[in-house]
């Protein structure tokens, strides 16, 4: 018998309930398991209330879990993979009612994000040229409407191109594997050339950030045991 692909999605015993406006809570889900593997397609199914979107949002990382585990590749989900995080802020801002420009506060509210979370999205958007920043306010750049409307394909191709152009390290990944017979390179390449113009354990965020951005990009694979870029595979590794 082949061995399983590793769990990419672990999901044990998670609940969820929120507050009601009477003071007590509404469980949505209720000790929910689930586990996806690398290269299978899931679908949810069930009535409108049954929790779908919550759970969806538990694995994306906008919403932690009342009780329970969810894991990624092993690893407690804590927060948003950024590609994912920022594409679906920037699914929202462009929808109604805010139509491309929202206040910070409002958007934190509505996608249950931290004060602080919100704003680090809305800078990495403005690093990228999707959106800009001014006054508490985040407004959609045309670009940024532009992804808003492409499909899932389309987005990651304008996504990809924009790291090229506006992260150095990103473009700097990319050359060097596409440079290399081997098309790998170890991290630890990038990691002391980051740690030239930041700290060690700055470095260390930074380059998980790019990670998370190349993989949702799909620019470049990486394999956590061994730390290495590849161009095999790009939007998995393991």
């Amino acid at each position: 018998m082949l061995d399983q692909p590793s769990a990419l999605i672990d999901i044990r015993g998670v609940c969820r309930s929120f507050p009601k406006g009477s003071g007590e809570q509404l469980l949505v889900l209720d000790k929910v398991d689930l586990t996806i593997r690398s290269g299978e397609i899931v679908g949810l199914l069930g009535r409108s209330g049954s929790g779908k979107s919550t759970l969806l949002r538990i694995i994306a990382g906008l919403v932690s879990p009342s009780a329970g585990q969810a894991t990624c590749r092993g690893e407690t989900i804590v927060g948003p993979p950024n590609g994912v995080a920022m594409s679906g802020l920037i699914e929202t801002l462009a929808g109604p009612p805010y139509h491309g420009h929202a206040d910070l506060p409002v958007l934190a509210s509505q996608l249950q994000l931290e004060a602080d979370e919100i704003l680090h999205l809305g800078e990495s958007l403005q690093l990228l040229r999707f959106a800009q920043l001014s006054e508490g306010d985040l407004m959609l750049t045309d670009t940024g409407k532009r992804f808003a409307h492409l499909e899932t394909d389309a987005r990651k191709k304008l996504f990809a191109e924009h790291l090229v152009t506006y992260v150095p390290v990103m473009g700097l990944i990319r050359r060097v594997l596409d440079e290399r017979p081997s098309h790998t390179a170890p991290a630890a390449r990038f990691r002391n050339e980051l740690e030239d113009y930041m700290s060690e354990d700055y470095a260390g965020e930074t380059l998980k950030t790019v990670v998370s951005w190349g993989r949702y990009a799909e620019l470049f694979a990486y394999d956590e045991q061994s730390e290495t870029f590849s161009l095999e595979n790009p939007g998995e590794g393991g």
